[in-house]
């Protein structure tokens, strides 16, 4: 990459800072022109205040202990990013890349370690791409020029001004967010785009991930440790399914309990168009789960299986499930997806800001 430029970004500025004024990278935005100019020639308004660690009035959900110092969730986090972009053969849905080519201002909302936004201000070199997330994994130094990151919550709230973004790009925040907190935030996406620019959102099937996590996973390890040899055929096929239906109950209330949306991958282009959003287009993806979906396939289980390793801690006592019982259950949920030739559905929506309010 070279160099640094002449003229420090703003976080270059505050981390300098920092280190002789005990000022807090948290607040870095409070500091500089309330406009930031950067090379490529667009201003990107900001408002005048920050957050701190000291100083959160919510929390996200995200149920991975200590993102911040974990380097395995942020490789997986990271095959995601390539998982997708195979799965969908792009890195975005909106029709914007006449736009991208132009050069517009795009906001990446819960960046994480910044991979979207790397391999997008790459391609599109006109364009200024500002990540935001309240963990620092995304890159300090290294980074294209066209690229700048926010330590912030957006659970406080955006810390940009009204119609700052042409673009604004959100995905994976099923399990960092709330039924409640959905509705603020996607206000707040759309508060910070610009009238005509465009939003796009991308989630999981919730539903689903909580039935791998909290059904079969359970289930199997029950199923294969008591209840084999009570019953053949027909009779036992009732009772696995009846087993299954109260586990997948007992799954969506548990989520329900924690402030999780278990639906809101299906819901998502609703959610949008109660934020006023227009010309709503949505679509998913169904990404095949197991070695017989070839490199997706390959990609999803490593994913799964980091995920379910990082998840241990929390679900063993959930759950009630011994460590032997849990990595069984594990190993047989990942055997069962080869042998039913299983798939995971990603939605993604997008649409447009109006004109006029």
């Amino acid at each position: 990459m070279g160099g640094k430029s002449s003229s420090l970004r703003k976080i270059d500025l505050v981390e300098n800072l920092g280190e002789n004024s005990g000022v807090s990278t948290s607040d870095y935005h409070r500091f500089g022109d309330q406009n930031v100019h950067h090379g490529s020639g667009i201003i990107i308004p900001e408002l005048p205040h920050g957050t701190s660690d000291r100083n959160r009035p919510e929390k996200p959900l995200y149920p991975i202990p200590d993102y911040e110092g974990n380097n395995d969730e942020v490789d997986r986090l990271q095959l995601q990013h390539h998982l997708l972009r195979l799965a969908f053969g792009a890195n975005f849905h909106a029709p914007v890349k006449d736009m991208l080519n132009a050069g517009v201002n795009v906001l990446d909302v819960g960046c994480g370690p910044a991979t979207w936004s790397l391999e997008m201000a790459t391609q599109y070199k006109k364009s200024m791409f500002v990540g935001i997330d309240m963990f620092r994994v995304f890159p300090k130094d290294c980074r294209p020029v066209n690229t700048t990151f926010y330590y912030s919550n957006i659970l406080d709230g955006l810390p940009f001004a009204d119609n700052a973004f042409d673009i604004v790009y959100q995905r994976d925040m099923c399990l960092g967010l709330s039924k409640r907190q959905w509705p603020k935030i996607l206000r707040e996406l759309v508060r910070v785009t610009k009238p005509g620019g465009y939003i796009e959102l991308c989630e999981p099937d919730l539903e689903y991930l909580l039935l791998i996590v909290f059904v079969w996973i359970y289930y199997r390890s029950f199923y294969f440790g008591e209840v084999r040899g009570r019953g053949k055929g027909y009779a036992r096929g009732i009772f696995i399914n009846v087993i299954a239906v109260i586990h997948i109950q007992t799954a969506l209330k548990i989520a329900t309990s924690k402030g999780m949306d278990p639906h809101v991958g299906k819901n998502i282009s609703n959610l949008l168009a109660e934020a006023g959003i227009n010309n709503i287009q949505r679509g998913y993806v169904g990404i095949p789960m197991g070695h017989y979906g070839g490199r997706e396939g390959k990609y999803m289980t490593d994913n799964f299986r980091e995920l379910a390793r990082q998840l241990k801690p929390v679900l063993l006592s959930s759950m009630k499930l011994s460590t032997g019982e849990y990595d069984q259950g594990v190993e047989q949920v990942f055997r069962s997806w080869d042998n039913n030739r299983s798939y995971f559905n990603v939605y993604w929506v997008y649409g447009q800001k109006p004109l006029v309010p």
